[in-house]
């Protein structure tokens, strides 16, 4: 996000409409909303994609018990 002289919202919201996925942020605060709209004009090069992409872990994070049901 550095980088980019942007937020991590941003640049996560830029990269998942570049790979072709509809987004629906919200916030209730305004500001936020302004904010996630200039990730429209960030270009994310094919470095910043890769280094993206290979965060997925395939892992949560946070499952705190009783929170999530059980799917599997």
């Amino acid at each position: 996000a550095a980088k980019h002289n942007a937020t991590p919202a941003q640049v996560i919201l830029a990269w998942a409409m570049g790979e072709g996925y509809s987004v629906i942020p919200s916030s209730t605060k305004r500001k936020n909303l302004e904010s996630n709209l200039k990730a429209q004009n960030l270009q994310l090069d094919a470095e910043d994609k890769k280094a993206i992409a290979a965060l997925d872990c395939n892992d949560r994070l946070v499952s705190p018990e009783g929170l999530a049901p059980e799917w599997d």
